[in-house]
C-alpha cells in the first residue's frame, strides 16, 4: 500500500499498480483471515469462543461505523496520498500488536510427523471437513447460498436505493452507517441468544429472523421516510441477526473441527465465497434487466429464506452448547 502514494508523488500511478496492489492486499487479508479463524481457539480456549468472536466482530462493527468517515476526514485534511500513508501504519501497528503475543502454539499432528501434504491433499481434507460433516456441512451450505443471494443484494443495493426509490446519497450513506450499529448490537446478543435458547436454536433464529428482515429490501416503496424506515429497519434488525448467526456458527466451526484440519475448512468456506459472490452478481443482472431491480431483489431475497430450513433438517438444530457439539458427530 505505501507503494501507491509514492508512485503517486513521483507522478507514477496508474492503473496497472492499483490492480496489483489490490490483488496482493485481497490475498494477504484471506489469509489473515483464515489463520486468524483457526489460531483463536488456541489463543482463548475452547470455553470463550463466543466472547472471542463477539470481540472481534464489535471492533469489525466500530470500524464500519467510523471508518468511512474518518477516511473522508483524512482525505480531506491531508489529502488521499497521506491519508493511505496513514492506513498502511495502522497495518503495522496492527502486526506488531499481533508479534507481542507469546502464547505458546502446539504443532498439528502432520506437521509434527514431518508430512508435508500437498495442496490438492489440503483442498480435498477442507472439502470433506466442510461438506462431508454433519454440523459444519449445513454450516457450508448456508455460507454458499448466501453468498449467490449476497451477491445479487450487493449488485443492486445501491441501484435500487438511488434509481427506484430515488433517495439521495446522503440517505444511503446513513442508511449503511446504521447497518454498523446493528452488527454491533449484534455481537452483544449473540452470547445472550445462546444461553437462552441453546446454540442449535438460536443459530436458526437468528439466520431465519435475518432472511425475514431482508424481506424489507423489496417492500420498501412510497414517500422516502417510509422507503428509509424500511431500509433502516432492515439494517438494524438484519444485520444484528446475521452477525449474531456468524459469530455462533464460527465458534461451533472452531469447536468441532481439530486444529490441523480448521485452517483448511476455513480456506474452503473463503474460496466457496469468492467464487459464489461474484456468480450470484452476474445472475443478478440479466434477472434485473429482464423483470425489474425490485424483482430481481425478491427474487433473491425469497431464495434466502431457504438457509434457516438447511439448518433445520440438520443436526444442528439438536446442539446445545459448544461442550456438547461434538456429542452430535
Amino acid at each position: 500500500m505505501l507503494t501507491l502514494p509514492l508512485a503517486a508523488w513521483l507522478g507514477r500511478l496508474g492503473m496497472g499498480q492499483l490492480y496489483l496492489v489490490a490483488a496482493l492486499c485481497g490475498a494477504a487479508t484471506t489469509l489473515f483471515q483464515i489463520a486468524d479463524n483457526a489460531y483463536l481457539p488456541t489463543l482463548i480456549g475452547q470455553d470463550r469462543l463466543i466472547e472471542g468472536n463477539s470481540k472481534l466482530e464489535s471492533t469489525e462493527a466500530v470500524a464500519e461505523i467510523i471508518g468511512p468517515g474518518l477516511g473522508g476526514i483524512l482525505v480531506q485534511a491531508i489529502t488521499a496520498p497521506l491519508a493511505i500513508v496513514f492506513d498502511s501504519l495502522s497495518f503495522m501497528a496492527s502486526a506488531l500488536l499481533l508479534g507481542a503475543i507469546r502464547r505458546e502454539e502446539s504443532s498439528a499432528p502432520d506437521a509434527r510427523d514431518g508430512d508435508r501434504p500437498s495442496w490438492i491433499h489440503d483442498v480435498r481434507v477442507g472439502l470433506r471437513a466442510s461438506v462431508g460433516h454433519p454440523i459444519v456441512g449445513p454450516e457450508f451450505l448456508v455460507e454458499a447460498l448466501s453468498s449467490i443471494t449476497g451477491g445479487c443484494f450487493l449488485s443492486l443495493y445501491t441501484l435500487y436505493a438511488l434509481k427506484t426509490l430515488q433517495l439521495s446519497a446522503g440517505a444511503l450513506g446513513v442508511i449503511i452507517s446504521v447497518g454498523g450499529l446493528g452488527a454491533l448490537m449484534g455481537t452483544a446478543l449473540a452470547g445472550r441468544l445462546s444461553r437462552r435458547l441453546g446454540l442449535g436454536p438460536a443459530l436458526i433464529l437468528c439466520l431465519g429472523g435475518s432472511r425475514l428482515a431482508g424481506l424489507l429490501i423489496p417492500l420498501a416503496r412510497g414517500p422516502e421516510w417510509l422507503a428509509v424506515t424500511c431500509l433502516v429497519g432492515h439494517q438494524l434488525l438484519g444485520d444484528a441477526l446475521l452477525m449474531s448467526y456468524y459469530v455462533l456458527a464460527t465458534s461451533l466451526r472452531q469447536a468441532i473441527l481439530p486444529q490441523e484440519i480448521l485452517g483448511r475448512a476455513n480456506a474452503t468456506f473463503h474460496v466457496a465465497a469468492g467464487v459464489l459472490l461474484p456468480l450470484g452478481a452476474l445472475i443478478a443482472g440479466p434477472i434485473a434487466t429482464a423483470a425489474g431491480v425490485r424483482a430481481a431483489l425478491w427474487i433473491s431475497a425469497v431464495i434466502g429464506l431457504a438457509a434457516p430450513l438447511i439448518l433445520q433438517l440438520s443436526a444442528v438444530r439438536r446442539v446445545r452448547s459448544l461442550s456438547t457439539a461434538d456429542v452430535t458427530r
